[in-house]
């Protein structure tokens, strides 16, 4: 994926959840602009987790946003 849908996401105003699904099939419910970060250059991810958790992602192994789908289980 390019960087440019995941910025357009995380930037859109009014925020609305969505969900980034990678190559391994791993699903990211993003549920409010805080809990993620794009690098400057775009390449890679930072989304939180849990209370004190992470998961750094690379954005060429996204393989989807989804708009409006920010409801996952809570991850463990």
């Amino acid at each position: 994926m390019e960087a440019e849908p995941i910025r357009s996401a995380i930037r859109k105003q009014p925020f609305s959840s969505f969900t980034i699904t990678t190559s391994a099939g791993e699903k990211f419910a993003i549920t409010h602009p805080e809990t993620i970060l794009q690098t400057e250059g775009g390449n890679t991810i930072v989304v939180r987790t849990g209370q004190e958790g992470f998961a750094i992602l690379d954005v060429k192994n996204i393989t989807s946003v989804q708009l409006g789908k920010g409801r996952l289980p809570p991850r463990e």
